[in-house]
């Protein structure tokens, strides 16, 4: 009976020695994946990091408001661009629209007097964490449209492009130097783009000279069979 009873203990003994490894090796791998590549979790801290990725948009285009005052800005839909890569990389949903309301307001142009109707609408965008749907954040912005028909949704789509480089607390410096604003515009249009663009902003004098327009079709020429 004695040598029975050994024999039970020494398959105990084993059993619980065999347990222990695995349970070591269990918590190794554990540790293994813990000290790999780091897993970024929740809204705000993929916020951040989509903030370090694009922490300046820089202007690309020059307008002139309503009040006949020249700016230069960046269009939405470079913006949009811009951080939609960013929010698929990170598992951001991209905003959603879930309340806008809209007005029709009378505006005013400072520099003629001349009056307007335009459509402001103030609306609630959601980001989430499309691991977390619980994890989300609702942003309100309010923006102007003013392209006749058109107008309620280009002012929603204002809002978007406001509440997107406010949320993510994007820096766009506004130069006062409009030439470098044109001439890094240009270097991002392809070279069909880029001959259009120069013919558009052209003076009459210059497009209406022999000599000039020779120059420039030589010009594009050569640049067309680079």
């Amino acid at each position: 009976m004695a040598k029975k009873k050994a024999k039970k203990n020494v398959k105990k003994k084993k059993s619980r020695k065999k347990a222990t490894a695995v349970k070591k090796a269990k918590r190794k791998k554990a540790k293994k994946k813990r000290t790999g590549k780091m897993t970024i979790v929740g809204l705000q801290n993929k916020r951040f990091e989509v903030m370090k990725a694009v922490p300046i948009v820089p202007c690309s285009v020059i307008s002139k408001d309503p009040q006949g005052l020249q700016y230069a800005h960046t269009q939405a839909e470079k913006i949009f661009r811009i951080y939609r890569a960013e929010l698929i990389k990170q598992r951001i949903t991209p905003p959603t629209l879930i309340k806008c309301v809209t007005a029709t307001v009378l505006v005013k142009k400072l520099s003629t007097g001349e009056e307007f109707y335009s459509s402001r609408a103030t609306c609630t965008f959601r980001i989430s964490d499309a691991d977390n749907p619980n994890d989300y954040d609702d942003v309100q912005s309010t923006a102007l449209g003013c392209n006749d028909v058109w107008s309620d949704n280009s002012a929603q789509t204002v809002a978007e492009k406001q509440m997107v480089l406010q949320y993510f607390i994007a820096a766009w410096p506004q130069p006062t130097n409009y030439v470098v604003v044109v001439r890094e515009s240009l270097n991002e249009l392809p070279p069909e783009d880029f001959k259009q663009a120069v013919r558009q902003m052209m003076p009459e004098k210059i497009m209406t000279s022999e000599g000039a327009v020779n120059a420039l079709e030589a010009f594009f020429d050569a640049m067309l069979k680079k």
